[in-house]
């Protein structure tokens, strides 16, 4: 389940999915998946941070996203993107990525 709603200034965004494990996987148990969003226009550029977590049993794995657009054109766009990943209580895993996309 997800949904967002776009409030003029910052659109917010936020989703649920719980799936049950059932038969041979039932040791599983169930895997609780949730996120949550923000995103704001300032001229050409987009700013957006996400949260989100995992959680499955004991083990619980959270990361955060945080990135920003700007538009070169109605068709092409330069992405900067930092993301840091924790997986139970390991250090987190950070990676960074910059991209230039165009549509046709």
């Amino acid at each position: 389940m997800s949904g967002s709603y776009d409030l003029g200034v910052v659109k917010l965004g936020a989703g649920y999915q719980a799936r049950k494990f059932t038969g041979a996987s039932s040791a599983f148990g169930t895997n609780k998946q949730t996120v949550l969003g923000v995103s704001a226009p300032y001229g050409a550029f987009n700013f957006g941070l996400n949260y989100s977590t995992n959680k499955q049993l004991t083990a619980s794995n959270k990361g955060i996203d945080l990135g920003v657009s700007y538009a070169l054109s109605k068709r092409t766009n330069v992405y900067a993107q930092m993301q840091s990943v924790t997986i139970g209580t390991a250090d987190a895993s950070k990676t960074t990525r910059v991209k230039m996309v165009t549509s046709f």
